[in-house]
């Protein structure tokens, strides 16, 4: 039986808590105290606790901290129960402290429901921890069983360079192998999306990012290709920039990011050449203040996409505002003064500051690993995508954008964001390639 570990200065909380959890099964431990509940779980290691946010002694925070200096309990789950449902809470304790969080009033049906979750994450962490450390164990062991081979061949350095090139040309006609199915599987799930239940459509997508690891572990130990591809090169770039140096980009990524680069190279032709204008008074004051934070540079074409760097733009329909399209309340949370007298919304400097944590914000909820995720967030909003993330078949293999947008878990001009923001870095940085070169010299914008 599971034990559960609940920490709050209100008795009848407790109580209520303590007989509601205990009618799911779970073994219950009550504490009135941060300081008693530390005590306790020291010396019954529970595999969750659950504390008040507000408590006399300390806060959750405070007490949060304290577990997980604890090494023998580090590790345990811990909710939060708070009233205070604020960004700073979300944000920073979500991605360094807690593992969940729950708002009073607390539903108790919720609250069986969240314990319930953790405990299974334990669980699920714990096998594929087991998983990993026998993999290192196979590993190590063919290690050693190379390293012995491998000195006892010696003499026959020749022999294993011609091996040596019959596997290199192995690997690239598997390569190529998987590069098809890829094509093929990418196809048809953009292609039979709607059509397909969700096990079918589960089941393809797994493939299909089965067969993108396989091919990106090859492209590791293939010798470096030269991509001639503009767009290719330009998205991989893009993603160096976050730290993924070995990405191999799906088909359907560099498909969308062509048809963007089409789009703004076509019917919107004098839109991209008045952006490009713009960007050369606003782009270098939003790269340093991003740089300032060590906030990826390439981040500052949001702006390009959102208002084309124009400081006063407006949307009638929706309300947003100024270079970065920021909505009033949105404004208001980052710091930025919006009201009858004044919107500093359309301040490039102020609004690029508050553009910056509201980006540091979503990053620290996804990770920069999963930029795409943020930038799908700040068109969207973060518990939009993170409502699509808790539906996932497998969350560990499918944290992706490109899974939400094979499923069409997202609104349309979401699923559209992603492509548009590269697809400006990419001509942005290739002007000359895509025909806007010297003719910008001349072309007169309004800011």
């Amino acid at each position: 039986m599971h034990k559960v570990l609940i920490v709050d200065d209100d008795p009848k909380i407790c109580h209520l808590f303590q007989v509601t959890l205990g009618k799911a099964g779970y073994e219950m431990i009550v504490a009135q105290t941060a300081q008693q509940g530390l005590e306790i779980a020291l010396q019954q290691r529970p595999d969750v606790i659950i504390s008040d946010y507000m408590m006399p002694d300390m806060n959750g925070v405070q007490f949060c901290k304290e577990v997980r200096r604890q090494k023998s309990i580090a590790s345990t789950p811990f909710i939060v129960i708070t009233g205070r449902g604020t960004r700073r809470l979300k944000t920073e304790g979500l991605s360094s402290l807690f593992d969940d969080y729950i708002e009073k009033p607390v539903d108790l049906g919720f609250l069986v429901a969240k314990v319930n979750a953790v405990i299974r994450r334990r669980r699920e962490d714990f096998l594929r921890e087991k998983k990993n450390a026998s993999r290192v164990k196979t590993i190590i062991t063919t290690l050693v069983i190379v390293i012995i081979v491998a000195t006892s061949f010696a003499s026959g350095y020749k022999i294993m360079l011609n091996s040596e090139k019959k596997e290199v040309a192995r690997l690239a006609k598997l390569k190529e192998k998987y590069d098809k199915r890829i094509i093929a599987l990418e196809n048809q799930l953009d292609s039979l999306g709607w059509e397909l239940d969700d096990l079918d459509f589960n089941r393809l997508n797994q493939e299909l990012n089965h067969l993108i690891r396989k091919a990106k572990k090859i492209s590791r130990e293939l010798p470096e290709e030269k991509e001639r591809d503009l767009i290719i090169r330009g998205i991989k770039q893009v993603m160096a920039e976050f730290g993924e140096e070995n990405y191999i980009v799906p088909p359907l990524f560099a498909s969308e990011v062509a048809k963007m680069i089409r789009y703004f190279s076509g019917p919107k032709r004098i839109h991209m050449k008045k952006n490009l204008q713009r960007s050369k008074e606003y782009l270098p004051m939003i790269r340093r203040v991003f740089r300032e934070k060590g906030l990826p540079e390439v981040l500052a074409y949001i702006a390009m996409v959102e208002s084309g760097f124009n400081p006063n733009a407006y949307n009638q329909r929706s309300g947003a505002a100024g270079m970065w399209q920021f909505m009033p309340h949105t404004a208001r949370e980052y710091g930025l003064r919006v009201d009858r007298y004044k919107d500093e919304r359309s301040d490039p400097f102020k609004s690029t500051l508050a553009a910056r944590e509201y980006l540091i914000d979503l990053i620290g909820i996804f990770g920069k690993e999963s930029f795409m995720l943020a930038l799908a967030s700040y068109n969207v909003g973060d518990g939009k995508v993170r409502h699509q993330l808790k539906k996932l078949y497998n969350p560990f293999e499918e944290r992706d954008f490109w899974y939400l947008f094979r499923k069409r878990a997202l609104p349309q001009e979401t699923r559209e964001y992603i492509p548009k923001v590269i697809a400006s870095i990419i001509i942005h940085r290739n002007a000359d390639n895509f025909g806007f070169g010297n003719n910008l010299n001349g072309l007169q914008t309004k800011s």
